[in-house]
């Protein structure tokens, strides 16, 4: 891992034995009266003989980076920081020794003249919180800093260096402008130097940024390389990293090879994983969601209660804590219990949910199909079946959720409305499953009226307690 150097570090970069003819060039610079330059450098570059040697390309880069560096001059030459970049890149290629610059650089100080104003201009425009202007100025160093470190020159001629704090700050400001592919370029570069910027959480370090943009730009080439490097500079962060892989997965994969995905191997994920999966599968792409067919939309709901029932299951098998994952469906994010969030019970919840989706349309159906003859008579009773299946499936749910909570005092008003929810759906199904045992077995119907009561008065319990919560909680 490379040593990081916050501090920058400019040298001389040699001794002045420049040309006769930009004599007078040089003068005015070191006078810094960069007008008068430019009216001589114009009278050079107006001969034919002389105007396209490398040295007034030079002159050219120094004239322009004393116009920025002076607040008058840089209003009267707009955007002199590029045109002295531009300069001094086609001089490069003209003379790859860098023969006029490191003759000549050292006396006018040109180079570090421009670089300092850059970072001076970023500094104002970071704590004025001019975000555009201090991602200007940040870049005009930035810029000095490549050509420094491909030319090695100063104190780029040792490999190692890097002025952090520099690409840091060049990133925060194209970040807090608006310009996340300009951060994230910055970012790069700083993680393939092997930096660690350490930071309160992961949710806030460059590199969650850098990954994150990668995800939702689905450039699937950086990120697996940079997922695998983040994971080796920052190695206590590698199951949130392995949580972005999966978010990668799931925002970057159609519905049906997600559920493909999911089915190959919904037996060996992590609470995580499965959380992820879980979300993609609950919150589809309605665009996308719309070109499936009915069942196939279906069997998506399905996937979603089946992910997250497993999350639980995943999360509540012995030795398992409760692992720090996303959920958006109930407005939860990168939540811990700590911070007041109970996922397991949310897990619970929006299997409960889902299924009780599942039951209600087939209830619709089942409702929808009157008629006498035999074929009406066989879809009720397939209809009914899996009703029963699907309603049995949601009484577990619920029933998680209600456990989840049921024992604890210290519920938010969103747990207790969870609470509350659940109840009420097990009264519902309950009450169905009494009825449909009427005039048939004796015996259900009791225990499923006993139950229906029940959750009954839980669900009115819970609604007392949500209207009497403070708004707060």
């Amino acid at each position: 891992m490379k040593k990081v150097i916050l501090m920058f570090l400019l040298v001389s970069l040699g001794f002045s034995s420049f040309a006769q003819e930009y004599k007078k060039v040089s003068d005015m610079l070191v006078l810094r009266k960069p007008e008068d330059a430019k009216t001589e450098l114009d009278k050079i570059t107006s001969n034919p003989k002389t105007k396209d040697k490398a040295a007034g390309l030079y002159w050219t880069f120094a004239i322009y980076a004393n116009f920025y560096g002076d607040s008058a001059l840089s209003k009267k030459y707009p955007g002199s920081d590029a045109k002295a970049f531009d300069a001094l890149d086609s001089y490069a290629q003209q003379d790859t020794s860098l023969k006029a610059l490191k003759e000549n650089s050292s006396l006018t100080n040109d180079f570090a003249y421009i670089r300092a104003t850059g970072f001076n201009h970023g500094v104002t425009g970071f704590n004025t919180k001019s975000w555009q202007a201090a991602s200007d100025g940040f870049n005009t160093t930035v810029r000095a800093d490549k050509f420094m470190e491909q030319h090695r020159i100063g104190p780029y001629s040792s490999p190692s260096f890097v002025d952090t704090n520099t690409y840091l700050y060049a990133g925060y400001a194209a970040q807090n402008s608006g310009n996340l592919a300009g951060a994230v370029v910055n970012y790069k570069y700083l993680t393939d130097k092997g930096i660690v910027v350490q930071s309160s959480t992961f949710e806030n370090s460059i590199y969650y940024t850098m990954l994150g943009y990668y995800v939702n730009s689905n450039n699937q080439d950086d990120f697996k390389k940079y997922s695998v490097v983040v994971k080796k500079l920052l190695p206590q962060y590698g199951g949130k990293i392995d949580q972005m892989s999966m978010q990668n997965l799931t925002a970057n994969s159609s519905l049906t090879d997600l559920m493909a995905k999911y089915k190959a191997s919904a037996s060996t994920l992590t609470e995580a994983q499965y959380a992820t999966y879980a979300d993609a599968f609950s919150q589809p792409d309605k665009d996308e969601l719309a070109k499936l067919d009915s069942a196939t939309q279906s069997q998506v709901k399905l996937a979603a209660a089946d992910a997250y029932s497993k999350a639980f299951i995943a999360a509540t098998s012995p030795g398992a804590g409760v692992q720090e994952v996303t959920i958006g469906k109930n407005g939860s994010s990168a939540s811990t219990p700590a911070q007041g969030v109970n996922l397991i019970g949310i897990y619970a919840y929006d299997a409960s949910v889902l299924y009780t989706n599942v039951y209600q349309l087939l209830d619709d159906r089942f409702n929808s199909l009157k008629g006498g003859d035999a074929s009406l008579k066989a879809k009720r009773d397939e209809t009914e079946r899996l009703e029963s299946q699907y309603g049995d499936s949601a009484i577990v749910w619920a029933t998680n959720t209600y456990n989840t909570y049921k024992v604890r005092t210290d519920l938010s008003k969103r747990e207790i409305n969870y609470t509350k929810a659940s109840a009420q759906t097990l009264y519902v199904i309950y009450d169905w499953k009494k009825e449909r045992a009427r005039g048939v077995n004796p015996k259900d119907y009791d225990k499923y009226e006993a139950l229906a009561k029940q959750f009954d008065a839980e669900t009115d319990k819970y609604d007392a307690m949500y209207k009497a919560a403070p708004k707060t909680n």
